[in-house]
């Protein structure tokens, strides 16, 4: 994607979805280059995969929406911090069960081990803080969709 085009897609997320922009911004802006950039393109992704698929445009996300989100996703990953790895991918699975293909994507990409050396290479830390970043951008964008009218 060139620079105009992505500078263009931005400002309109900007203007339809604001508050989810910012989240996602906010929270990827502490993290490393890398992960910051993999964080916004993986929410470009999730978010033109809603738009492609939703039958009507999908009504901004207010950022009370966002926050109880993000705190429901919290807590639900607190209980795994113990947890063997196996145990965490099955309570994975079934915690993000209504958009399992959305979820694995955003796994696979997070958890890829590069073989190039000029790949992004992911701290254990920027894994998880852009999985719950993006777990709290599909939930919100999944609850908006389903609550349209047909």
């Amino acid at each position: 994607m060139r620079v105009a085009d992505m500078q263009r897609t931005m400002q309109q997320i900007g203007r339809d979805q604001a508050a989810l922009m910012i989240f996602v911004l906010a929270w990827t802006e502490d993290l490393g280059e890398d992960a910051s950039e993999m964080g916004i393109l993986l929410f470009l992704v999730i978010l033109r995969a809603f738009q492609k698929t939703s039958p009507k445009k999908i009504r901004m996300i207010k950022p009370a929406k966002i926050e109880a989100a993000l705190a429901s996703n919290e807590k639900f990953l607190a209980n795994f911090e113990q947890a063997d790895d196996r145990f965490v991918e099955r309570a994975a699975e079934i915690g993000t069960s209504r958009q399992p293909y959305l979820f694995q994507f955003v796994t696979e990409v997070l958890m890829q081990e590069p073989d190039d050396p000029d790949a992004p290479h992911l701290s254990p830390e920027e894994q998880g803080q852009l999985f719950l970043t993006l777990k709290t951008v599909i939930d919100v964008l999944d609850e908006a969709v389903s609550k349209q009218p047909q």
